[in-house]
């Protein structure tokens, strides 16, 4: 039966309708002809009744038996209802009639992808390649299989050749990017998406991809140029303001930052990953009242995520609020007893309200937790050394040094805390040791310790180059 597109709508409803009565009433019986049953299995699957499509693909059997097309479709349906023992043995009678096909492969394959049976799934997949009306998606189920088995060099070999047979599949192209990334392949990548969007240069996944792996790599002038790209085709993409806003806080941009967070929550006001972004960045500024205002409103939104609470902690820190910062802490760890961070800045407002060794225990339960925060192990010593405890300091400095040996940040504390214990030869050492490493970092950790700069020797360290 064919149906132009005015006569669709109607002419098909009824086709539904008759088809529905004889599910309802087995003494009914109308004859359909084969492209009626064939529309109908796609309308039920379409619908996500596959129940029903198997009916429909049953009733199309019965009054089509030497129709095969309608035996594999049985045979795909079956295994979409799970009954994959029932589909194996209709396929061999397939292959016994007819002999094998393409579709009788790539159903074959998707039985085996379903049951986690990766190897024999190419397997099947590769034989259906092996006709040459072969549909192309085969080199996408092909490349998902090697994907699910960790094979990331394959699944990008054959994600290529998909990506470059089948125009604008977004997911395919998704799963290529997720590839690249996973495998380190990012100039390869790069090299790869730049040929494919100058096929396809209004292509939003493409851009993204190229956005995604210029970041990853260092290359952030790029990766911005890429999201720019990306708004101009598609001016609402929050994803591409959200990403930029990440690379412009990345490279200290905060006002550039702000601007794009706020046009992500312009497009998606109840977006709480960008409104915790957005406060962080006020937070840099120093803008607290605004970063105390944009935590609240992630609250009001969702009182239950323990970041939030975490973040106006710290803000509340920063403003002396102590009082306020303890209950934010300790809603915080009701919320998630396993968070390093919520354990920190207890035990940092713990400690300004003189609740000193409840302080050092949930430093200890931080650190505990995330042994490889050097600014954890920073505010820890502090508090030892500020409660007297030298000797401990030292002990503990040696710990931290051990578990975050290439923590540039942990070596220019260290002369800090050897400077304290009057070590001086030990803070020089290890302070060059920073300096080679990372310079600029050394003016930040002189203002913050004022013991450094009062030495005359580590003073002579960081202006060497003034």
């Amino acid at each position: 039966m064919e149906y132009n597109d005015d006569e669709f709508d109607n002419d098909f409803q009824s086709v539904i309708k008759k088809f529905e009565e004889m599910l309802e009433d087995t003494n009914k019986n109308y004859f359909f002809d084969s492209d009626t049953y064939n529309d109908l299995i796609n309308y039920y699957l379409l619908q996500n009744s596959p129940q029903t499509a198997y009916k429909a693909v049953v009733f199309a059997t019965e009054q089509f038996p030497e129709l095969t097309m309608f035996l594999v479709r049985k045979s795909q349906l079956l295994s979409f209802l799970n009954k994959d023992k029932e589909a194996i043995e209709l396929l061999k009678k397939i292959e016994g009639l007819e002999g094998s096909t393409p579709e009788y492969w790539i159903i074959y394959g998707s039985i085996f992808s379903k049951t986690n049976k990766h190897q024999k799934a190419v397997k099947a997949y590769e034989k259906a390649m092996s006709f040459d009306n072969c549909p192309p998606e085969v080199y996408l189920f092909i490349a998902f299989e090697y994907e699910a088995n960790a094979n990331y060099p394959k699944a990008i070999e054959f994600l290529e050749i998909g990506v470059t047979k089948i125009e604008n599949n977004g997911l395919a192209i998704e799963t290529l990017v997720s590839c690249y990334q996973i495998n380190d392949s990012l100039e390869r990548g790069i090299i790869f998406l730049e040929a494919l969007f100058k096929k396809d240069p209004y292509s939003e996944t493409i851009w993204l991809g190229l956005g995604l792996l210029y970041e990853q790599s260092g290359k952030y002038k790029k990766a911005i140029e890429a999201y720019d790209y990306l708004q101009a085709i598609n001016p609402d993409s929050s994803i591409a303001y959200y990403n930029k806003a990440v690379i412009l806080e990345q490279i200290n941009k905060f006002k550039d930052a702000i601007s794009n967070y706020e046009k992500v929550i312009e497009l998606e006001p109840k977006n709480t990953l960008a409104l915790i972004s957005l406060a962080e960045c006020y937070e840099e500024l120093f803008k607290y009242q605004e970063a105390i205002d944009t935590y609240l409103k992630v609250i009001e939104l969702n009182s239950e995520l323990a970041i939030a609470w975490i973040g106006l902690s710290f803000i509340l820190f920063e403003t002396k609020d102590y009082d306020e910062a303890l209950k934010c802490a300790e809603q915080a760890i009701e919320l998630d007893s396993e968070d390093s961070e919520a354990w920190h800045i207890y035990g940092k407002v713990q400690h300004k309200l003189d609740l000193s060794h409840i302080a050092i225990q949930s430093m200890q339960k931080s650190l505990e937790l995330e042994p490889e925060n050097d600014v954890a192990w920073e505010t820890y010593i502090n508090i030892l050394i500020e409660q007297g405890n030298f000797n401990e300091s030292l002990v503990t400095l040696q710990i931290a040094l051990k578990l975050n040996f290439d923590s540039v940040q942990l070596m220019y504390f260290s002369s800090y805390v050897y400077i304290v214990n009057n070590m001086n030869r030990k803070a020089y050492n290890i302070f060059k040791k920073a300096f080679e490493i990372e310079p600029k970092m050394a003016k930040k950790f002189a203002k913050l310790y004022p013991l450094i700069m009062q030495n005359k020797v580590l003073n002579d360290i960081i202006f060497w180059e003034d």
